[in-house]
Parts: C-alpha cells; sequence; structure tokens
C-alpha cells in the first residue's frame, strides 16, 4: 500500500478494513512507492527544480484541450506522421516525472511553435497564457533545470518500473536497488563535472531551438577570468540540489 492516510488509516482506513477480515495482514508501505515519494521531494526541494516541474504540469493543463492539442499535433506531424508524442504531467504515475521530462526535451521545437501559434489566438485567455508559457520555457534555468532533473531520474527510473512488475524476484530487485545505489554515487562523486556538462548540454540545445539565452550563455562565460568562471559556476551549482536524501534513502535500503 502507499501512505496515504486513507489506506494506513488505523481506524477507518484501508488497512483497518483488511485487518477486519483478515487479522494476521500485515500493512507494508510499498518501497517503490517510497522511493518515488523521495526522488519527487529532491525534485522538489529548490525552488528552481519545484518550478520546472510546475511549469510542465501547466502546459500539460493547458495543452490538454482538444483545439490547442490539434494545434500541436499538427506541427508534430510536419516532422513525422509515425510517432507522435502527448505532453506528460509529473504526479500521473510513479514514472510519470522521468516521461514527462524526456518527451519534453524530445518535442521541444513542436511545443515552441505551438506556443507561438496559440499565443495570436482570438481568446484572451489562450493568448495570455501561451505567451506567458512560451516565455518561461525559453528560460536557461528552466532548461538547466529539466537536464539536471532527467539526470537524476533516470538513475532511479528502472527500479521504480521493476519495483511495481507483479511476482518480483527478491534477489533482482536487491540487486537492481544495489545498481541505483552505486549509479546515484557516481554520480554525486562526478557533481562538478557532470554540472559543467549539463550546463553546456541546456545550452547547445536551446542554441539548437534558436533560443537566444541570458547573459549567462556559454560563450559568455569563456570570456570570464577563471575568479570570475569559478564563482559563477559555484552559484549556478548552489541553485541546484544533489542528491543527498535520494543518496541517504537508497543507502538505507
Amino acid at each position: 500500500m502507499d501512505g496515504a492516510g486513507n489506506m494506513r488509516g488505523v481506524y477507518k482506513g484501508m488497512q483497518a478494513l483488511i485487518l477486519k477480515e483478515a487479522p494476521k495482514a500485515i500493512y507494508i508501505w510499498c518501497h517503490a512507492h517510497r522511493l518515488n515519494l523521495v526522488v519527487a521531494h529532491v525534485c522538489g526541494c529548490k525552488i528552481e527544480m519545484k518550478k520546472a516541474m510546475g511549469i510542465l504540469d501547466e502546459l500539460y493543463n493547458f495543452m490538454n484541450g482538444v483545439r490547442r492539442q490539434g494545434v500541436f499535433v499538427k506541427y508534430q506531424m510536419r516532422k513525422s506522421k509515425k510517432s507522435l508524442k502527448r505532453i506528460k504531467n509529473t504526479t500521473r504515475n510513479w514514472s510519470s516525472s522521468y516521461k514527462s521530462v524526456e518527451i519534453f526535451l524530445d518535442v521541444y521545437e513542436h511545443i515552441l511553435a505551438s506556443l507561438v501559434e496559440l499565443k495570436d489566438s482570438n481568446d484572451p485567455s489562450t493568448s495570455s497564457i501561451a505567451d506567458g508559457l512560451l516565455s518561461r520555457i525559453k528560460d536557461e534555468n528552466f532548461i538547466l533545470s529539466l537536464f539536471i532533473l532527467k539526470e537524476i531520474l533516470k538513475c532511479t527510473h528502472e527500479a521504480c518500473i521493476e519495483m511495481q512488475a507483479v511476482g518480483n524476484d527478491l534477489a533482482l530487485v536487491t540487486k537492481l536497488i544495489q545498481h541505483t545505489k552505486n549509479k546515484l554515487q557516481k554520480l554525486k562523486a562526478n557533481g562538478d563535472n557532470i554540472f559543467l556538462k549539463l550546463h553546456s548540454l541546456s545550452n547547445s540545445f536551446l542554441k539548437k531551438n534558436n533560443v537566444i539565452t541570458d547573459l549567462y550563455n556559454m560563450k559568455s562565460i569563456f570570456k570570464l577570468d577563471q575568479t570570475e568562471f569559478n564563482n559563477y559556476v559555484e552559484q549556478k551549482k548552489n541553485k541546484y540540489p544533489f542528491l543527498l536524501p535520494l543518496e541517504l534513502w537508497i543507502m538505507k535500503k
């Protein structure tokens, strides 16, 4: 079971109802669900990450209408008629955070084109929301946050999926958790280099999509002297969490 109050409640919760029928039943808070909650906590423990996930959910809600979805599909079909994708929200199921980020980055150019068209809509509400979303998804910090989130979520995605499967082999799951722990420790140990790599990737991504970044794009950074560059990198790094709560949870397992 998950850890929600209506499940674990000892008087009227699902636990209490099951115990009436099967007194020897043991309430177990699903470890796959707990892992996912910790991942969600890491994703939301810094304002930049929380804002990024919030923007993805807002975009999902906005594009869910038939007409707006039709505009999005139209731009995808111009590129490929075989593999249309739907924007996902970040909280629909345990694996949706990773898929939401992955799909957004895959179809970013089509989302940009769709919002440009929708901001010229005759409907004031559609136009205003599209214009606001367009501005926010072009922000360098937003894109950088998504690349960091994808790197973190990629480490735990396989474990989250496998632990939800029916008829799991305990030995296999134990090895998978150890493998996940090793990936997280390697990611944390290499944090500085990975951050620089992701920063470069996010700027290249924006450049590829013809989005003008702020003053601190990579071209500007390399004009700074070493002290200025190091200070800038430290300021950026301090904005983003690097795995401590998640690593502590994994270490316990």
